[in-house]
């Protein structure tokens, strides 16, 4: 939440109203540096130009509403889901590669 409040005196001001309500608080944000992008789960995004993310969002919502209006969207999203999976990039294959124990294996 914290990195979406635009200038570092927000930020700053969010910290402080948080340390004041509680007295012991954990508040995670995004690694800039981490390769995925953490809202969308792609590779490279948020280190595009920003008028080219927001076209190649423009283009996804586009895309979706005409799944949508097809009737397929559900039907897409399961498919692109599953290929995800079959590639390890989704969150829930990387759970069940951890197995039981929590820790991952190869």
């Amino acid at each position: 939440m914290i990195e979406h409040l635009g200038s570092w005196a927000r930020m700053k001001q969010f910290a402080h109203e948080a340390r004041r309500l509680a007295p012991v608080l954990f508040i995670q944000t995004p690694n800039f540096w981490f390769p995925i992008e953490p809202h969308l789960m792609t590779p490279g995004f948020h280190w595009l130009p920003i008028p080219l993310q927001a076209a190649l969002g423009t283009l996804a919502v586009a895309a979706l509403e005409a799944l949508y209006r097809a009737g397929g969207t559900v039907r897409a999203l399961w498919r692109a889901r599953a290929r995800s999976d079959k590639a390890g990039l989704s969150a829930r294959s990387a759970r069940d590669a951890a197995g039981a124990s929590g820790t991952r294996t190869r």
